[in-house]
């Protein structure tokens, strides 16, 4: 939100879409935040073993589509803000990327919810 009030203070004639980027990036990542946290203490009740979870390391490709919910990544792009067009589609891009990531991260937790509710049923 920083981001937001950095935007409507000292951009001039800003248009409405760079100051609801940042609460729409607000949602999204309070969504992931909180999602992620849930579903972790979900998986330590549930009574299944972890073999809906992958096996053995994270792989190259999962770790490269999982760079936009690094903050260190938002703190690069927070470097960019006085260079304003820049800025804005770096925050823009990185906006989209941790959407998607939200997007396939929910995908792959309700399956896992299916699973441990599946578990659930037959062993109450």
């Amino acid at each position: 939100l920083a981001v937001l009030i950095h935007l409507y203070r000292y951009v001039e004639n800003a248009s409405a879409w760079p100051l609801l980027l940042p609460l729409a990036y607000s949602i999204v990542g309070s969504v992931l935040f909180f999602g992620l946290i849930l579903i972790d203490q979900l998986r330590r009740t549930s009574n299944v073993s972890g073999k809906h979870r992958p096996k053995g390391g994270v792989s190259l490709l999962r770790s490269f589509l999982l760079v936009p919910v690094d903050f260190g990544v938002l703190a690069l792009v927070i470097c960019l803000l006085y260079w304003q067009s820049v800025f804005l589609i770096a925050y823009g891009l990185l906006f989209l990327a941790t959407t998607g990531s939200l997007v396939f991260a929910i995908r792959g937790w309700g399956k896992e919810l299916r699973v441990m509710d599946q578990a659930d049923e037959l062993d109450p």
